[in-house]
């Protein structure tokens, strides 16, 4: 197992999975904050926990080979502008979950969750053809 799918496991097993659903749910209801607080609550948390192994780990060998064959490959500008629609499309989503989260029940968020990514791996099937 690569450090890249232990992180990955990690990530999955501590916030999306308890932190984020157990969490959010109780910081709205006993605390009172609306769901974007809590999300920047969340987002703010993660970075704490995450950013510093991220660093330690990671951080050499991305700043020697991963950031100067990107740009090598693609140009600074492309480079860059991929960094941030990507980010602004995840920080959407993980918005719109959480707001969701509050008006909904969480069993059909759950429910809603899960065929979201049904259609996400069938659509990828479709269009890849693996």
């Amino acid at each position: 197992m690569t450090v890249n799918s232990f992180g990955a496991i990690l990530q999955c097993c501590s916030f999306s999975v308890c932190f984020k659903a157990l969490d959010s749910l109780f910081t709205m209801a006993v605390i009172g904050m609306d769901s974007t607080n809590v999300y920047a609550y969340i987002l703010i948390i993660a970075l704490l926990f995450c950013l510093t192994p991220a660093i330690l780990i990671e951080g050499p060998k991305l700043m020697q080979y991963g950031f100067r064959d990107a740009i090598a490959e693609v140009g600074m500008v492309k480079f860059v502008s991929d960094l941030f629609w990507i980010r602004m499309f995840y920080h959407l989503y993980n918005q719109i979950a959480t707001n969701t989260l509050e008006r909904i029940a969480p069993l059909t968020h759950a429910v809603g969750n899960v065929l979201k990514r049904v259609f996400v791996i069938g659509f990828s099937i479709i269009v890849f053809g693996n």
